[in-house]
């Protein structure tokens, strides 16, 4: 019967948070966006007052990353 080293386990449990980091970045810069097209055109509509472009980039398909950054700029704005 093998036993695991106190190095050993320190790799094992490094690459189990180095996968899980992994699938974590994964998921918020592939995920799908699932805005309905009514939830899209309330977006465009309240950020229409920082311009027409920024209220016609709301129709675009955006991953949660970037969902989550425009509303961090939209809060400091």
């Amino acid at each position: 019967m093998a036993t695991a080293s106190g190095s050993n386990k320190g790799l094992v449990i490094g690459g189990l948070i180095a996968v899980i980091v992994i699938a974590v970045i994964a998921f918020l810069t592939l995920a799908p966006d699932n805005r309905t097209t009514g939830e899209r055109t309330v977006d465009a509509l309240e950020s229409l007052p920082q311009g027409v472009d920024e209220a016609a980039g709301q129709f675009e398909d955006k991953s949660p990353l970037e969902k989550a950054a425009d509303k961090a700029e939209n809060a400091t704005n």
